[in-house]
């Protein structure tokens, strides 16, 4: 059966995406953009930390990407079908798509992308990802049958056809990752791993990185076919240490590669653009560091933070308490499940913690690493946690990194209890959940490993009955509550760290900002 007469397909505005031809704007203007780090490497299989993300989206494109409001629409592809069983996908290349340096993009680059992503060699940390794929899972193990191969081909340059395992929900949003980028064959054929330093990259994105000084910057990329032409001619990059600063302090335009930051009462209001949604400020647990492996312990240490405190100290404007992971979508239609200490008092929850610890030696504090980033507000919240624990015989020992290492550490497992980075205000419970699962590989920061949540989680992927699929996620979130290793704090109206000047900066609920939209004068 060729891949343009499937039997079945589901064609509409969900499953068939047309993008027509329009005529490229003129770029103009600098653009300075903060970044937790500026990376060594523009690798989209390996990429791992915020930076190298949201980098390596601005250098390749894949066949799907982001618009302004994140929403997943045609990157390398100008359209795609669905087949009515949702297990199979074929996508169209456009027309003239060429890397960088003028050779031909074609669909055997993009499928190349993926089987390298899911090469062992390779250390993809994101490969999990594309397990939907048929046959991954045995392409990454070595173990396919004879005649099979990895269930995404290119039967000729301008078409790519992925069939599943079985139907996924996200499988679009996994597109857009970097994981799921084309590679220059030629240059790896040509250079080896050496192809992705930033000064030797060829990508087929909106940008070019180029020599600026002792780093890199990124330059318009006249080769580049897809969405939305660069606004901006030049975009010069600052590593930072919070982006907050950085933009109302050092004069960057805009902030990449960060979490929302929460809205203070004293922020100006030209300088702090509202994201769409309600994010969570959580903490994580190291479950591998004693006493924290112990349940009863991490229930009393959660139930002792006072979150009204904590708001208060912190002057957060738009913040409220929360006891529950995943916010209530707006439908109505999930409602995670909360805490069970969360219609106690605060003095009430302390005489709940005290006896939950009775059986732990506490003759002297237990001192207990808090890892947060750097910035003011993270700072304040620290200090009444620190309060908070030392009533129930916890010595919190505060360390404060600037964002690119305070990623590092919770990679590394560099902490005992850590601010969570990576949050959204995503209306799906996929993303909140799926950094507990053992899929997650090392974003699975926890180390949290509990065969109950696994299975569930792994179940709702698989689930096409809408209402059934949010069952399974509420169930294995109710694991979570259970087990205590994610802690939401407050939920808190974000903000974007953007100067005054740009445009085209557009609040969305997954924090997605591609520089390609934005324009400064």
């Amino acid at each position: 059966m060729g891949p343009r007469s499937l039997s079945g397909m589901r064609v509409g505005l969900t499953a068939l995406f047309v993008v027509a031809a329009s005529a490229p704007a003129v770029a103009q203007g600098l653009l300075r953009v903060a970044v937790p780090e500026i990376p060594i490497l523009l690798d989209p299989q390996r990429a791992v930390t915020s930076a190298e993300r949201a980098l390596a989206a601005e250098v390749f494109m894949g066949l799907v990407t982001h618009d302004a409001e994140g929403r997943p629409v045609p990157g390398i592809a100008e359209s795609w079908a669905v087949s009515g069983d949702g297990r199979r996908y074929v996508f169209t290349l456009r027309r003239g798509l060429a890397w960088s340096d003028g050779r031909d993009l074609v669909a055997a680059d993009v499928v190349a992308g993926l089987e390298r992503a899911l090469d062992p060699a390779t250390a993809a940390p994101a490969a999990p990802l594309l397990l939907p794929i048929r046959n991954a899972a045995e392409f990454q193990l070595g173990t396919l049958p004879p005649g099979e191969g990895l269930g995404a081909t290119a039967p000729d340059d301008r078409t790519v056809m992925i069939e599943l395992a079985g139907p996924s929900a996200r499988f679009l949003h996994i597109l857009a990752e970097p994981v799921a980028m084309p590679v220059p064959r030629h240059r790896l054929r040509a250079l080896g791993e050496a192809w992705s330093q930033p000064f030797v990259v060829v990508g087929n994105g909106p940008f070019d990185p180029v020599p600026a000084g002792d780093r890199w910057a990124l330059v318009r990329n006249p080769r580049y076919v897809g969405p939305d032409p660069p606004q901006v001619e030049r975009v010069e990059l600052v590593a930072a240490a919070d982006p907050r600063t950085a933009v109302l302090a050092a004069g960057v335009d805009m902030a990449l590669g960060f979490d929302a930051e929460p809205r203070r009462n004293d922020d100006p209001a030209d300088a702090m653009r509202g994201e769409a949604g309600q994010d969570t400020y959580r903490l994580v647990v190291n479950m591998q560091r004693p006493p924290l492996d112990r349940r009863e312990v991490r229930h009393a240490l959660a139930m002792a933070i006072d979150r009204d405190e904590a708001i208060a100290e912190a002057d957060l404007a738009d913040a409220a308490p929360a006891y529950a992971l995943v916010p209530a979508t707006p439908d109505g239609r999930y409602r995670s499940p909360r805490a069970p200490f969360a219609r106690l008092s605060q003095a009430d929850r302390i005489t709940v913690a005290q006896a939950l610890l009775l059986d732990v030696d506490r003759d002297a504090p237990i001192a207990v690493r808090l890892a947060v980033p750097f910035g003011d507000t993270h700072r304040a919240i620290a200090r009444v946690i620190a309060a908070n624990w030392r009533e129930i015989g916890f010595q919190a020992e505060i360390s404060e990194r600037a964002a690119a290492d305070h990623e590092r550490a919770l990679l590394a497992g560099d902490f005992d209890v850590a601010v969570l980075t990576g949050n959204g205000r995503d209306t799906d419970p996929w993303p909140y959940l799926s950094r507990f699962s053992r899929a997650a590989t090392v974003w699975n920061v926890a180390r949290y490993a509990e065969t109950p949540f696994d299975e569930r989680f792994a179940v709702a992927d698989l689930e096409t009955d809408v209402e059934s699929r949010l069952g399974y996620l509420r169930s294995a979130e109710a694991v979570l509550v259970e087990d205590q290793v994610v802690w939401p704090l407050f939920q808190f109206a974000a903000v974007g760290p953007v100067g005054p000047r740009v445009a085209g900066w557009t609040g969305n609920l997954v924090s997605r900002h591609p520089l390609r939209l934005v324009a400064v004068p």
